[in-house]
């Protein structure tokens, strides 16, 4: 199989072939993969995106609640 279809393959599935490839000296910078980095998680960020869960939990739950009483309410009419 040709190279450039191997690296293309290991772009796509974001797999790292250089290992296995140990011939080859030079891959081309466009099959090569970017380095994940990891998130910037802080305090703060942390507690924002805690509250802002908590938030929208507290929301749905109202959501339901009305729904469950818009439901039983029509149920008893009928």
């Amino acid at each position: 199989m040709p190279l450039d279809i191997i690296l293309q393959i290991g772009k796509i599935i974001q797999y790292d072939f250089n290992a296995e490839l140990k011939e080859i000296s030079q891959i081309p910078l466009e099959y090569k993969l970017e380095q994940l980095s990891e998130p910037d998680i802080t305090f703060e960020n942390t507690v924002y995106w805690k509250s802002k869960y908590f938030e929208l939990l507290q929301q749905h739950q109202l959501l339901l609640k009305d729904k469950l009483e818009d439901y039983y309410k029509n149920s008893n009419n009928l």
